[in-house]
């Protein structure tokens, strides 16, 4: 892919961060589906650890916006 596609794509994309094991990626998902339609949901890291992070890709930037709102939101 091209620069400006990547830039593009990370634009529309929002990092989560301390993600208890417990959560799946079909639950962060759906958490997210009130900002915008998602595209990828991806949880990474340990499984074992609390050091667990997703990254979420919208459709668009106004998804991606949107979902900073949640900022601080327990699962």
């Amino acid at each position: 892919t091209s620069m400006a596609q990547r830039e593009e794509v990370i634009r529309r994309t929002v990092y989560v961060s301390d993600i208890d094991h417990q959560v799946t990626e079909e639950q962060l998902a759906t958490l997210f589906l009130t900002c915008g339609q998602v595209v990828d949901c991806r949880i990474c890291g340990d499984p074992n650890s609390v050091l667990r992070f997703a990254f979420i890709e919208f459709t668009d930037e106004e998804g991606a916006r949107s979902a900073l709102s949640l900022a601080g939101t327990m699962l």
